[in-house]
């Protein structure tokens, strides 16, 4: 899958920028995507509203980073709102969670051996992903109300194993 920022219709700084690049720069990310998780709201006019959206749609467990991608009007709604990037991605984060007690044996079993340093019981709830930062927030696409999550792959370990994105720079 191939994505463009919008950066002309985002209320945000571009990623590349968030990641230390120049404005101008040209720049490349790659994610290791699992899957594309569509997003739509036609009816929500308050950014809380578009968020929690977006937030019901990021379910389950993630990689070590969760890619959110919003669509101009969704964006514009949202920063409306007053929210910038970071509270974008602090709302996300807060509202995205994951029940332990709802994976299957197998599954729990391999989160607790690979996430030791949450010492995970059946009861713990953990969120999607770990961290506010680790949520990778785009502004792409054109007209209409369809934003996307882009379900990443590659859990963390407590020895510092993971899969992250990348930001590399477009030589001319």
């Amino acid at each position: 899958m191939c994505i463009a920022e919008n950066e002309e219709a985002s209320p945000w700084e571009p990623l590349h920028v968030e990641r230390g690049f120049d404005r101008n720069a040209s720049t490349v990310t790659a994610i290791s995507a699992d899957g594309y998780v569509r997003a739509g709201d036609l009816d929500s006019t308050k950014a809380e509203g578009v968020m929690t959206t977006m937030a019901q749609r990021i379910n389950g467990p993630t990689g070590a980073e969760a890619t959110v991608i919003f669509c101009p009007e969704h964006a514009a709604i949202i920063a409306k709102g007053g929210y910038g990037k970071a509270a974008v991605k602090q709302f996300l984060w807060q509202t995205t969670r994951y029940n332990m007690k709802d994976l299957p044996d197998e599954v729990f079993a391999q989160r607790a051996k690979r996430r030791t340093q949450y010492n995970l019981t059946r009861e713990s709830v953990l969120h999607v992903p770990d961290k506010p930062e680790d949520i990778l927030l785009l502004v792409a696409g054109g007209d209409g109300s369809i934003s996307g999550y882009i379900h990443g792959w590659g859990q963390g370990t407590p020895e510092g194993g993971t899969t992250r994105s990348v930001t590399k720079l477009i030589q001319n």
